[in-house]
């Protein structure tokens, strides 16, 4: 006796360091996990990456249109000689000059300058040019009217699109893994309720079977049987107790702001509740005579990446044509000695200098039009790829989760009907052991057995939340109470 009760002591300590204290019991609901989900957090900062990355490209793009000043000056100065007197040395010289420049996004770039640069020499002193010009670069080939930038721009905005699209459909996918994690430990609390009710009733055995020894009844082997169905269901629950804290040890690394310290509490769901709440949802969706498209984000998806592949196929087109470029720039001058007189000079009577130039650039040889085949290649794919994957998901979740939650459905009605027999025969099996007409093994297998057909009901009841709430990582806006 003397050693049970160590053992018992042993048992009170550890369960006492798995047990919650009430006094600061943190009462966790799935409502309160859901809200913490859709909070700004170092999860949802992680999943806001790529669409960051993509809004990134486009503006990085359209930072290129944006209009630029460049101001410039110098001076410059040499002793050295002049070979001969016909050859004066101009020194010091003196420029600066101030530009401001507009690239478009319809294949034509335009700036605007003034400058004034000032020499002297053995021949004369201060001799400046004050000026004023503008230029015009146009694309009359390859980006004509900017049809390949254009294109590129819509490209760029339709990715960042779907990247908008992905976050939303990632970010309600964690808050379905949020749910799962609720409803994996709310299982585990109701398989620790049938555990714990099991011990009870093997300690009672136990109890009894040291009685009936001192009465001649039973035999040590009988109790020997009993003290160990007692250690059974104390490793049975040190094993739930075990996944209980892998559990909230997960749940903390998702919310450490929110959790701290606190010990948790979770007892505010009703399963059976939610069980009939997925059935009712799935009987919605069942009743679709097609695939639901218009619950998922990804349809919207799809139509994005058709765009999107159309749109860069047509950017790489270009990458090995020819290029040809009209540039012509006009410039008014007025030059005098200083500053001051050359600005008059060049107000009262400028004079003007124009320039028009055609620039064409052919790439030589292969290896451009190679580079573009393969890039065409890997968008094709790319693209392709990822659309075959999106409708795979969409057909094979719609389907199979329909099939999957009618078997679970079948399988939960025969676990219910297996444990009121298996309730009725353990019933009949302990008033048998009382009147000494049942052995104790007998009665340990029958509590084995319905132990088990209950962690297994609770365990399918699980399953059935969490293959609807799969479903909804794809279709997340499904109309359902439990997707809200």
């Amino acid at each position: 006796m003397k050693r049970l009760s160590k053992m018992n002591y042993i048992t009170f300590i550890t369960l006492l360091s798995f047990a919650p204290l009430k006094a600061s019991a943190l009462e966790i609901s799935e409502a309160k996990l859901v809200e913490w989900a859709k909070q700004e957090s170092y999860n949802s900062k992680k999943l806001s990456l790529d669409s960051l990355a993509k809004k990134a490209d486009l503006s990085s793009f359209n930072d290129k249109f944006s209009a630029s000043a460049d101001l410039s000056s110098s001076y410059a100065k040499t002793d050295e000689t002049s070979f001969s007197a016909n050859m004066p040395i101009t020194s010091p010289t003196k420029t600066a000059e101030l530009k401001i420049s507009k690239p478009t996004k319809y294949g034509v770039a335009a700036s605007i300058s003034t400058f004034t640069n000032q020499i002297s020499n053995n021949f004369f002193q201060k001799g400046t040019t004050t000026g004023v010009g503008a230029e015009v670069s146009v694309d009359l080939y390859k980006d004509i009217m900017g049809r390949i930038t254009r294109t590129q721009e819509d490209s760029l905005t339709l990715r960042s699109q779907i990247a908008e699209k992905e976050k939303s459909i990632t970010t309600h996918a964690f808050v379905q893994e949020v749910r799962k994690l609720y409803w994996k430990l709310a299982a585990n609390n109701e398989s620790l309720k049938i555990a714990n009710g099991l011990l009870k009733t093997a300690k009672r055995l136990e109890k009894d079977s040291v009685k009936r020894l001192k009465n001649n009844i039973a035999d040590k082997g009988e109790v020997s049987r009993s003290r160990s169905q007692v250690e059974t269901r104390n490793g049975q629950i040190y094993l739930l107790q075990f996944e209980r804290s892998q559990l909230i040890q997960a749940l903390r690394e998702l919310f450490p702001e929110q959790l701290k310290d606190n010990h948790l509490s979770f007892n505010s769901y009703d399963l059976e509740k939610t069980v009939s709440n997925v059935l009712s949802c799935t009987g919605k969706i069942a009743s679709r005579s097609t695939t639901p498209k218009d619950y998922t984000l990804y349809d919207d998806v799809l139509v994005l990446l058709k765009e999107d592949l159309n749109a860069a196929k047509k950017v790489n087109s270009a990458y090995s044509m020819a290029d040809l470029k009209l540039v012509s720039d006009v410039k008014y001058l007025g030059k005098d000695f200083g500053h001051s007189n050359s600005f008059d000079e060049l107000k009262e009577d400028g004079r003007k200098a124009y320039s028009v130039a055609l620039q064409l650039t052919i790439p030589l040889g292969k290896q451009k039009k190679r580079t573009q085949d393969i890039q065409n290649e890997m968008i094709q794919k790319q693209n392709v790829s990822k659309y075959q994957e999106i409708e795979g998901k969409i057909s094979a979740y719609h389907i199979q989760t329909m099939k999957s939650v009618t078997i679970l459905n079948n399988v939960i009605a025969a676990q219910d009907r297996n444990s009121k027999f298996l309730s009725q025969t353990l019933q009949d099996s302990n008033k048998k052991y009382r009147q000494a007409r049942l052995a104790a093994r007998d009665l340990i297998q029958d509590e084995d057995r319905f132990l088990q057909n209950n962690l297994d009901t609770i365990s399918t009841k699980y399953q059935v939340i969490e293959i609807l709430i799969n479903y909804f990582t794809v279709f997340t806006e499904t109309p359902c109470v439990i997707n809200k």
